[in-house]
């Protein structure tokens, strides 16, 4: 995943602590958590296909809204894009 160049973004441009920093980046891996369990069993009952293709479009999607953050965006504007991106990262 690419947490790292977010990170340094958020020290280094937005002159933030390292420890806000990786705070930042935790709800691109929290929804691994949640969606680990049920990724398994939608795909032994739907096949890899499904899911493989469903993820990706999730991720595009989580990839494409933090394409729209600038320099200067905040915690909030970030939070749709990791959550929606960290979604798909178990499929």
């Amino acid at each position: 995943m690419a947490a790292a160049p977010v990170t340094l973004l958020r020290q280094s441009v937005q002159h933030r602590s390292a420890l806000l920093a990786g705070l930042t980046v935790v709800p691109l891996f929290a929804p691994l958590a949640v969606v680990a369990p049920v990724g398994g069993r939608i795909t032994s009952r739907f096949g890899p296909r499904l899911p493989a293709a469903a993820g990706l479009l999730v991720a595009a999607s989580g990839l494409a809204l933090l394409t729209r953050s600038g320099a200067h965006s905040g915690s909030a504007d970030l939070l749709p894009a990791f959550l929606l991106w960290g979604s798909a990262a178990d499929r």
